[in-house]
């Protein structure tokens, strides 16, 4: 049998009491490969942490498993604790609401490609929880569109991260855009890293309690962009200029950034350190993308 003790998984868990059966279900099916899984809980959501705990207890989850737990109020804290408890060489952070391909990721982590990577970023599709319907995002054959489709769709559960490329305390304390600003730190442009088709993850939308749908939590982006552009502006390279770029558009996109006139003010400010061009390639793209 093939083996991934050389791999962690991270899996912050916020407030998920009785809706574990995904995280439950792809625990049992990785198991017997033997990574580390580690969940990190919350003390602010006591049911979950009870609902966790009495399974860990009750031998419901694997020896495998680490419960870690702690007052965490957002996925940058959990995942900073998690990965506080990473000794294996490879890393990759999963959400406790998904379903990732575990078929896909065994052949990716048992393939000579991670020795000769520091990141792999490996495919992912989409789907409704309401629906059911699936959308494949896929990767394409040119390098520069991959770069460039990171910034939208950057999923962070679709990385697998050499654990000696991780600094301390990576994660800031947002609820959403932490991973934005993690990736970006990483400066993976520049180390040895490779996009792969196998899709290994199933990223689940428009469900309860969703932090992608609280316009709270959104708010946090705005951080993670600031924190983005001081990144950026440190370096000179193409591609963290286009990436940049688009992260903007995201952001308007999601209506993070208003698209009135006078925001534009704003918005100037922030993209001003990538320079000319990022400005505009920017403009270029809020025309493409009728972001008006």
């Amino acid at each position: 049998m093939k083996d991934l003790s050389h791999l962690s998984i991270v899996v912050p868990i916020g407030d998920m009491a009785g809706r574990l059966s995904n995280l439950y279900a792809w625990i049992q099916e990785i198991a017997p490969y033997k990574p580390k899984i580690i969940l990190v809980t919350s003390t602010l959501f006591k049911e979950t942490l009870a609902e966790v705990l009495l399974n860990k207890t009750t031998g419901e989850l694997p020896n495998c498993c680490q419960v870690v737990s702690g007052e965490f109020s957002n996925p940058g804290d959990s995942r900073n604790a998690g990965l506080e408890e990473v000794e294996t060489n490879w890393v990759t952070f999963w959400d406790s609401d998904d379903l990732p391909n575990v078929a896909n990721v065994i052949k990716i982590m048992t393939s000579g490609i991670i020795e000769e990577n520091d990141f792999i970023i490996a495919d992912f599709e989409v789907q409704n929880a309401i629906t059911k319907q699936i959308q494949p995002k896929l990767t394409t054959t040119g390098h520069i569109d991959n770069m460039i489709g990171l910034a939208l769709s950057p999923g962070l559960w679709r990385w697998f991260i050499r654990k000696n490329q991780i600094k301390t305390n990576p994660f800031p304390a947002l609820r959403m855009g932490e991973d934005q600003v993690f990736l970006v730190s990483t400066q993976f442009w520049e180390k040895r890293f490779k996009f792969v088709e196998p899709i290994s993850y199933t990223y689940v939308t428009n469900q309860q309690n969703q932090l992608t749908s609280s316009r709270d939590a959104i708010s946090d982006l705005r951080y993670s962009m600031t924190k983005i552009i001081e990144v950026i502006r440190e370096s000179q390279e193409t591609f963290p200029e286009i990436v940049g770029c688009r992260m903007i558009v995201t952001m308007i996109k999601k209506g993070t950034i208003d698209t009135k006139i006078h925001s534009f003010v704003s918005l100037a400010r922030m993209i001003r350190h990538i320079g000319v061009t990022g400005v505009t390639r920017t403009m270029v793209l809020i025309y493409r993308m009728r972001l008006r």
